[in-house]
């Protein structure tokens, strides 16, 4: 027995016609009444009453064909939803989910995306924007994303592992003008009775800076400095032309802070994904 003969069978059995039948499926109608007496030698059933057919014209079904109707119903039905559920098996296992947090500077998720999709050739990158870095490592702990990407200062949220994309160190915007623009490098501490726009100083002690506003991302930042509002850090793989801005390395007790762009997972038992990016 064949799902194509189950398919031409409830074709006949609904269009009590093997003419309408035949149209329904597209093919002739030979092709159909064959299928039909093939399967009810097999079954060695009648499904449709002989009788009716040559005295009246008519196609009834036999109570053996009424039941066999609504098993083959059920059996189609149930064909169907494996192969759907087997589609929709695919398509998830063939999507990667990653995670960023709204803010993050383009170039930096380009980066990510790009480090993705040379590694898992064949599979969709479906992005979701978190409002927070909170919310973000946190659906990586659930499982929610496969990875997460953002920047660091080299200190590891618990729970999360990172496979560096992007590596260099802090810098900061300075205006031309102000004198800390013409120094090689600045000193944390040196920025105190500064105006502070924001930036990437994970797990430095900013209590002594002045913040007149917090900016969403490093291009704002480079733009605020343009405008003489203040002072913020970026990191060094992230360069702004500007001829009215200078980035200067920052220092923590007369070292660089490293910085890097990273992609995050979960920590422990790694996924096939995981195992597959990190071997590349």
């Amino acid at each position: 027995m064949e799902f194509r003969q189950l398919e031409y069978f409830i074709a006949v059995a609904e269009e009590l016609s093997f003419g309408r039948a035949a149209a329904r499926l597209n093919i002739s109608q030979p092709a159909v009444s064959r299928q039909i007496a093939l399967l009810e030698e097999e079954l060695n059933t009648e499904l449709f009453d002989a009788t009716q057919k040559i005295r009246h014209k008519r196609i009834v079904l036999t109570e053996e064909g009424s039941y066999f109707y609504q098993e083959a119903l059920k059996i189609l039905q149930q064909s169907k939803e494996m192969t759907d559920g087997l589609e929709r098996l695919r398509t998830r296992r063939k999507t990667v989910n990653v995670g960023y947090c709204v803010g993050m500077p383009q170039e930096g998720l380009v980066a990510a995306l790009n480090f993705l999709q040379e590694r898992l050739l064949g599979f969709k990158l479906w992005l979701t924007a978190y409002p927070s870095v909170y919310e973000m490592e946190e659906a990586l702990r659930k499982d929610q994303v496969h990875f997460g990407t953002g920047l660091d200062t080299g200190h590891l949220p618990p729970g999360l592992e990172a496979l560096p994309i992007l590596e260099g160190h802090v810098q900061v915007c300075i205006p031309i003008g102000n004198p800390l623009a013409e120094k090689d490098h600045v000193n944390l501490y040196e920025l105190k009775n500064e105006k502070w726009t924001g930036g990437l100083i994970q797990g430095l002690d900013r209590t002594s800076l002045r913040s007149s506003r917090n900016a969403p991302d490093f291009g704002e930042i480079a733009a605020l400095a343009e405008l003489g509002m203040g002072i913020g850090s970026v990191p060094s793989f992230y360069c702004f032309a500007s001829k009215s801005v200078r980035q200067t390395d920052l220092l923590l007790e007369a070292k660089r802070i490293p910085c890097r762009q990273t992609l995050l997972f979960r920590k422990g038992n790694p996924s096939f994904l995981v195992r597959k990016v990190q071997v590349c």
